[in-house]
């Protein structure tokens, strides 16, 4: 869930699902955690929020989790090793939600079916409703009331709950704003038609002295041939 604006609200609707699904059986983390080999959130957990999401200031560390969460979500299955402990499997069917305030949080490929991102455009309410909404949450009957209304929701009959997850704009947009820094540049230079991008054969050693020369730094073969690839280069030899 990707919202432009801070105080909507969203810490409060976990707190609710939390009293839905009940405290014990949810947990809130931050990116530090989601990366600790203990991994101690996947088991007895139905649903984990990570929250505070974000990947401008470190994409290494983003894609890091977009890589443990590609495991967390596919697999059963996974490694975890507490302090002073050996590895060992845990079985874990937990579901993740992500919270973030950055539509490029993070790097989703164009083709991955794991993640359904929505934008929330609302604007912070006052503060009023905020302190009434966490009043009411904390009578007994607030859970019931809200599980009858999830229960009863009307749901599209078509809506397949084991398919991929729906794409929407909202992850058209992640994808392309969340690519690796070098790979935004290099779309921007060649749909500007600028160097080294002037000519229709680049090789990979011209692309990577340019941009060191630039002040780019060093950039790996790999990362060269994926940014040639998204704007739609082709491998001649």
């Amino acid at each position: 869930i990707v919202s432009p604006h801070q105080r909507i609200g969203k810490g409060r609707m976990f707190a609710a699902i939390r009293k839905i699904l009940g405290e014990d059986n949810t947990a809130e983390i931050d990116l530090t955690r989601a990366l600790n080999q203990s991994k101690d959130y996947l088991t007895n957990k139905q649903l984990v929020l990570i929250d505070e999401l974000k990947s401008e200031s470190n994409w290494a560390e983003a894609q890091k989790l977009l890589n443990t969460l590609k495991r967390n979500i596919t697999e059963e299955w996974h490694g975890s090793r507490f302090l002073y402990q050996d590895f060992k499997d845990v079985y874990s069917c937990t579901n993740y939600i992500l919270f973030s305030n950055h539509t490029n949080a993070l790097s989703i490929n164009k083709n991955d079916e794991r993640y359904w991102v929505v934008r929330c455009d609302v604007s912070p309410k006052q503060q009023i409703f905020y302190k009434h909404f966490s009043e009411w949450l904390k009578k007994p009957e607030a859970a019931q009331h809200l599980l009858w209304h999830y229960k009863n929701r009307e749901i599209s009959e078509t809506f397949d709950f084991d398919g991929h997850a729906p794409r929407t704009v909202w992850s058209n947009q992640m994808s392309n704003e969340g690519k690796h820094p070098f790979i935004q540049r290099v779309i921007e230079d060649f749909d500007q038609n600028l160097m080294p991008f002037i000519n229709d054969i680049v090789s990979i050693v011209d692309v990577r002295i340019h941009y060191k020369n630039v002040g780019i730094g060093k950039v790996r073969a790999n990362e060269i041939h994926n940014a040639l690839l998204e704007v739609g280069g082709k491998k001649l030899g």
